[in-house]
Formats: C-alpha cells, sequence, structure tokens
C-alpha cells in the first residue's frame, strides 16, 4: 500500500512539474514596444541588430527558445524598438520580411537553421563594420572641425595683436572767459 501511495505521489509530482514546463507564451500584436515584450516574455536568448531598413529605421531580430515544449523558435522583428513581425519555426518568413523591408539584398527561402544563424551573424557583423566606419568619419570630421576652430581663433589673436592702437585723445583746452 505504501508503495502505491509513493508511485501516486511521484507521478503526481511528475505530472505537476511538467505541466508547467509547456506555458504557451503570451499573445504579440503589431506594434509593441520592446520593453512591452520583456514585460510578458523575459529577456530574449538573442538579440541581433541587422542594420536598417530603406527608410533607416533600426531593425533587430529577437529569438526566445522554448527547450522543453518541441524545441520551438519564436523569431521576433523590431523596427524601430516596436514589433514588426513574428513567426515560430519559420526562418523562411522572416528572411522575407527582413527582404521587404529592405535590410536583406536578396530573397532566399531555402534556409536551414544554421545557415539562417550565420546569415544573421554576418548581416550583423556587416552592420557593426559599417557602424564603425561611421563612428571613424564622425571622429574626423570632429577631428577638422577643431583644427579650423584652433586656426580661427589664432588668426584673430593675431590680429588682435596687430591692431594699431588709437591715438591718444588731446587733452581738453581750458574754457576763455
Amino acid at each position: 500500500m505504501k508503495k502505491i501511495v509513493l508511485i501516486l505521489i511521484l507521478i503526481m509530482f511528475t505530472v505537476y512539474g511538467c505541466s508547467g514546463a509547456c506555458k504557451k507564451k503570451p499573445e504579440l500584436e503589431n506594434g509593441l514596444t520592446a520593453e512591452e515584450v520583456i514585460q510578458s516574455w523575459g529577456e530574449p536568448t538573442q538579440k541581433i541588430a541587422l542594420g536598417v531598413t530603406r527608410n533607416n529605421f533600426p531593425v533587430q531580430v529577437w529569438e526566445y527558445r522554448q527547450k522543453r515544449c518541441k524545441k520551438k523558435i519564436y523569431s521576433l522583428i523590431f523596427v524601430d524598438e516596436e514589433l514588426y513581425s513574428w513567426a515560430v519555426d519559420d526562418h523562411a518568413a522572416i528572411m522575407n520580411t527582413l527582404h521587404k523591408l529592405g535590410v536583406v539584398k536578396e530573397e532566399k527561402t531555402d534556409f536551414g537553421i544554421q545557415q539562417y544563424h550565420q546569415w544573421l551573424n554576418s548581416i550583423a557583423e556587416e552592420a557593426q563594420k559599417t557602424k564603425r566606419t561611421m563612428d571613424t568619419i564622425n571622429s574626423y570630421q570632429n577631428y577638422q572641425n577643431t583644427q579650423m576652430q584652433i586656426q580661427h581663433q589664432q588668426q584673430m589673436r593675431i590680429l588682435r595683436q596687430q591692431q594699431i592702437p588709437p591715438p591718444p585723445i588731446p587733452p581738453r583746452q581750458p574754457k576763455k572767459n
């Protein structure tokens, strides 16, 4: 009898423990902010910055992995910190959406998961290189502007030093009565 009770308790704990493992994710809506998604879904497994759209809005792909429930991968696309699109285990849909946004130059729909991740990482690296290049250009422009300001200040100092002082004003003549 004790064995039956122990087995029933063990089965109950196992069923109870597994029931919480496959919780359904909260519903998503287009336009949710990144903070709202983090509040309802938690921190993503991976965040990948991919660059900008045709209209220069930043694009990120977030991935959430649900390991216990059929190993689902939720891919969320954010444009300018707002949820634009999402897909569950559908890399082709994500690629098509990125192509429509102008982030991807060519449309590829026959991606496996490893190719998809490699491609996302290569796009992220390219975006980082572009950002570093833009930072270098901005730094050089700031350097040139600073040099021009220094030259201008030096020229103004030289002009002030070369100024001829005005002639002294003669004293007033006393009034004749």
